[in-house]
């Protein structure tokens, strides 16, 4: 829940270097903290699965290698593809020759 309370925050402070419309910005934070509020109840429900029908054994390895590193990883991912749009300074250079 950390995570996901923290996504617009820090959305704020590196995101909003980049011209991009508002809506986008708000697009993109509204994505992650959706996409998250879903992913991490299915995440920590498989992870109770596993340890209730396999052994208690696996929590370690659960929570450092498929635990808030995944979550960080969709973060980032999400983060990266969000930073690749087009944004109004392209559209500025991409201007079509005019025909003389």
């Amino acid at each position: 829940m950390g995570l996901i309370a923290l996504v617009p925050l820090m959305l704020g402070f590196t995101f909003s270097i980049f011209d991009y419309s508002w809506w986008r910005k708000a697009g993109l934070a509204v994505l992650i903290m959706s996409y998250l509020m879903i992913f991490i109840p299915i995440q920590y429900a498989a992870h109770a699965f596993i340890m209730h029908h396999l052994s208690i054994l696996f929590l370690p390895v659960l929570f450092f290698a498929f635990g808030l590193p995944i979550n960080i990883m969709v973060f980032i991912g999400l983060y990266s593809w969000g930073a690749s749009w087009k944004h109004n300074l392209h559209r500025e250079d991409i201007k079509p020759e005019v025909a003389r």
